[in-house]
């Protein structure tokens, strides 16, 4: 087994109600990546995506990732991991601060100060922050402004979005990451990650919603102006079809998520699939009945017609329905039942697509399906993220050496005995 070196590795981990993914790529700079390794089992101890029973979840994620480890022949320490659920809120909050240095040039420091502003709000005891996601800067009345260091103003204000999540349940999903033998490098929103993996550049600034229907609950995120303006999670999700099957059909919850996933179909009925059936055994499971197709699209449809109108209500409670220009993209397990896009374009009255990868990445077919968007996103946050840690740190430095070097030609013009150079950029020799 090859030496894991942290740098050149990124793990994601998708705990899901229904399944529990890992994957494990190679950074191969700048920004890129390489799927190494692919684990995937189905998930125990996980209601609507919270955790219910510790010792299961923790097995549930030792088999995902020993399976990816296997795969990429390394073994990881550190994962990204996927958060949802009802434990999630998000809310929109300003932030104000003067801009500081006699040149009012504005500076990495000021950023910072000004989206630490936005933290300033009062969230409950039992909430912490997720993300604090900018969606533009003001410098003095100048609005839209997406990058504004090295720009002059007096003052800058940022809005931002917010998301939080209960203590408790980013605690727990921590105990059980940390109980596999692994460390949390950092908690991302699942809509964020999924954003990431399936959303275009033009469809963030044209505006768009990302419709992530889980297994136990769905996610929305609407993107404006190239940045998230609105999260929200709606508690039913692709079980609730599962269950519906399970008992319209009268067949164990196990078998119905087989035959939802194999012959599951929410579009019209074609003339020539009118005789079409499928096996389902009984509650015993000694029993096969044929069943027809058709049966099976009049019990999922109105399910996943809810689940849409529920969306839909949240889109236009909030007032975003007339800035998607364009439209939806749906994905999730439940974005691969046949018909999904044609039922949501009649309920949204806009155009919709079922989410796919848009990134650089070579996946296997397996995994280019929109239930595994999610994990894919993952590992694309954390290749990011260390890129962002990257670059802060050498603008860190060069800020340092910026300050070292006018403190060194301050001593040197009083006339102290320090030599007149760059002690960055000449090594310093020992006296023989």
């Amino acid at each position: 087994m090859t030496i894991f070196k942290r740098g050149n590795f990124v793990a994601g981990l998708d705990i899901g109600t229904t399944k529990t993914c890992a994957v494990i790529a190679r950074d191969e700079g700048n920004g890129s990546m390489k799927l190494e390794g692919f684990g995937e089992v189905p998930s125990r101890g996980i209601k609507k995506s919270m955790v219910i029973n510790l010792e299961n979840t923790v097995n549930t994620i030792l088999a995902a990732v020993r399976e990816a480890e296997l795969c990429a022949g390394v073994p990881i320490e550190s994962v990204y991991v996927g958060l949802s659920g009802n434990q999630i809120k998000g809310f929109n909050s300003r932030g104000v601060v003067a801009i500081e240095g006699k040149q009012k040039e504005i500076s990495q420091r000021d950023v910072e100060r000004v989206l630490a502003k936005t933290r300033e709000v009062s969230i409950p005891l039992d909430r912490e922050i997720l993300h604090v996601l900018p969606q533009e800067f003001i410098v003095d009345d100048q609005s839209g402004i997406h990058n504004p260091i090295g720009m002059a103003g007096l003052r800058l204000e940022v809005e931002a979005h917010i998301t939080t999540s209960t203590k408790t349940g980013s605690q727990n999903i921590k105990k059980c990451v940390n109980g596999a033998g692994l460390e949390v490098e950092g908690l991302v929103l699942e809509q964020i990650a999924s954003g990431l993996d399936v959303l275009t550049d033009e469809e963030r600034e044209q505006g768009v919603a990302l419709v992530d229907i889980g297994g136990g609950t769905s996610g929305l995120s609407i993107y404006v102006d190239g940045c998230i303006w609105h999260t929200a999670v709606i508690p039913v999700g692709g079980d609730q079809i599962t269950n519906d099957l399970a008992i319209g059909l009268r067949t164990p919850n196990s078998e119905a998520e087989m035959i939802k996933k194999r012959a599951g179909i929410i579009r019209n009925i074609l003339p020539e699939e009118n005789n079409e059936t499928v096996e389902v055994p009984d509650l015993s499971g000694t029993k096969m009945r044929l069943i027809p197709v058709r049966l099976l699209s009049q019990i999922i449809r109105p399910r996943v017609e809810e689940i849409l109108l529920l969306i839909d209500h949240e889109i236009k409670r909030m007032g975003y329905d007339e800035l998607l220009n364009m439209g939806i993209v749906i994905t999730g397990g439940t974005a691969l039942l046949p018909g999904i896009a044609e039922v949501a374009e009649d309920i949204f009255k806009m155009p919709v697509r079922l989410g796919i990868p848009k990134t650089r990445a070579e996946f296997p077919r397996d995994l280019e399906n929109p239930s595994f968007s999610c994990v894919r996103g993952l590992i694309q946050y954390g290749i990011m993220n260390r890129l962002q840690q990257k670059l802060y740190e050498h603008s860190l430095l060069k800020s340092i050496k910026q300050k070292f070097n006018k403190w060194v030609l301050k001593f040197r013009n009083d006339k102290l005995s320090l030599p007149a150079t760059n002690f960055f950029m000449y090594p310093v020799t020992k006296k023989s």
